[in-house]
């Protein structure tokens, strides 16, 4: 009986150990927040626009660094001289048109004056396990989701800047109004917007790497966030096993025995054989692009199609006899399984079958 016990405990201190390494993956994550200066108290001064400009170029596998280059044009709407104490913030350095504020900021009547922080900030990267099988980032993923999602590692970075509106003097705003803000955020070649976010219109990638610019009219937003990330996988990844059943119009029960893998985060490729009731064996080599439809946020989601897939084939006869034709196919998935529908046309004959198959990833 201790003897059973014993390796009862082992066989699911195993599982325990294998579990986390077959459904879960590491995810690596910075954060940096910079912010704009604020007044020592209270001032009658207006900031009318900000110009801010975040580079991470710096930002490797154990830390992000980025730089900030923010400008600020300062006005005074009174008939007299207006005198304000900025500051500096931590890490960071205030100019004024090219001379230090080492005391304080002092405009004229009616003038504006263009004040500029730079500042560097570094942090390191935080990892923490997720069950990344509830929020898939890649069609791989949806497809073989205990294969794929244990090299879909990314390293992500989440970039703050608190808006000059955000400051206070006791209960009153610190600057008198604040106007709009652009925010200019660079990342190196690699990254992306982070899925999920509504800011990939905002972000353009170029050979040096990706800018992403932010506009925020609206003073009451006091701050702009950019979240963007990179996978550690490589750009190939090896996916599964795919199996399906269904039928043939004209040849009756049709299986199929397959091995997809990926190209990125959205090209899938696969190759397959299959047989029907007729005795037709087909090899088909087959390139997918995957759509994304419903985040699996939750076990609750499981019932929403997670992509849409549309596949390019070439269907290569094997028996009875040799011939070529082409394929389309249009894959509805869900968390390992899925619906295919299939069409090959075969110029030998000028025959076409439609296939309709329940798909399932293991």
């Amino acid at each position: 009986m201790i003897r059973r016990a014993r390796l009862a405990s082992r066989t699911a201190a195993s599982i325990a150990l294998l579990a986390p390494s077959a459904a879960g993956a590491w995810s690596y994550d910075a954060y940096l927040s910079f912010a704009a200066p604020c007044p020592a108290a209270p001032t009658a001064l207006r900031v009318e626009h900000e110009s801010v400009a975040i580079d991470c170029g710096r930002t490797r596998a154990d830390s992000a660094e980025c730089a900030v280059v923010a400008r600020y044009t300062v006005r005074n709407p009174t008939p007299e001289p207006v005198s304000v104490t900025l500051p500096a913030p931590a890490g960071g350095a205030l100019s004024a048109r090219g001379a230090a504020l080492t005391d304080a900021l002092v405009v004229a009547p009616g003038e504006s004056v263009v004040v500029e922080m730079r500042g560097r900030q570094a942090r390191p990267v935080e990892r923490s396990r997720g069950w990344i099988f509830m929020r898939p980032r890649s069609t791989l993923e949806v497809l073989h989701p205990l294969l794929a999602e244990r090299l879909e590692e990314v390293q992500r970075v989440s970039i703050n800047y608190v808006r000059a509106g955000a400051c206070r003097g006791g209960s009153d705003p610190a600057w008198a109004a604040v106007g709009s803000a652009n925010v200019v955020t660079r990342v190196p070649r690699g990254w992306a917007p982070t899925s999920g976010w509504e800011q990939h219109g905002l972000c353009h990638p170029h050979d040096a790497g990706m800018t992403c610019m932010q506009v925020e009219e609206v003073p009451e937003a006091l701050s702009v966030t950019m979240s963007v990330d990179r996978t550690l996988s490589g750009f190939v990844r090896p996916g599964g096993v795919a199996v399906a059943l269904g039928a043939t119009t004209g040849q009756g029960p049709r299986a199929r025995l397959g091995y997809e893998f990926g190209l990125g985060r959205r090209v899938l490729v696969s190759a397959s054989i299959e047989a029907d009731a007729a005795g037709n064996v087909v090899l088909t080599p087959a390139v997918g692009v995957g759509f994304g439809l419903w985040r699996v946020n939750s076990w609750r989601d499981l019932w929403k199609p997670a992509a849409v897939i549309p596949w390019v084939g070439v269907p290569t006869g094997v028996a009875p006899d040799r011939r070529a034709g082409v394929r389309g196919q249009l894959t509805l998935a869900w968390l390992f399984g899925g619906l295919d529908v299939a069409t090959d046309y075969w110029p030998l004959d000028g025959r076409v079958d439609v296939s309709v198959m329940l798909r399932a990833g293991l």
